[in-house]
């Protein structure tokens, strides 16, 4: 049998993992959308470098992400997330609904306008 200790331990062990898996997610927020408008900004653009390399999405209704800081209109995509992008490109195409998770420590463009990277995004049937 185990001393007493050890199984404080691993009990404090599972409550700090679980602790931090929560913090980690927590600046994730998720809408479902049907895409309005896109918007691409070249990978090199001298006049406005914080803004390069970004696909910028507008859903169709204007609403908060959830508790996150992000502006509620628009959501980027990086240019290096090809996926991403030919999803949404599909998904304006047909008109599909789709879901788009944002993270608010994710920030593509620097400018100062808090619109929040794209980390995942599915077509809902």
């Amino acid at each position: 049998m185990r001393p007493i200790h050890w199984y404080a331990f691993s009990a404090a062990l599972l409550l700090t993992g679980n602790a931090l898996s929560n913090t980690a997610s927590a600046a994730e927020s998720s809408r479902t959308v049907k895409i309005q408008n896109m918007a691409g900004v070249s990978t090199s653009r001298p006049g406005a470098p914080q803004s390069q390399s970004v696909i910028r999405i507008y859903p169709a209704t204007s609403a908060a992400w959830g508790s996150t800081s992000c502006r509620a209109d628009a959501a980027d995509i990086s240019m290096d997330d090809w996926h991403l992008y030919g999803i949404a490109m599909r998904a304006w195409k047909d008109n599909v609904t789709v879901t788009i998770t944002v993270d608010d420590t994710q920030i593509i463009d620097t400018s100062g306008d808090r619109v929040c990277r794209v980390m995942a995004l599915h077509a809902v049937p």
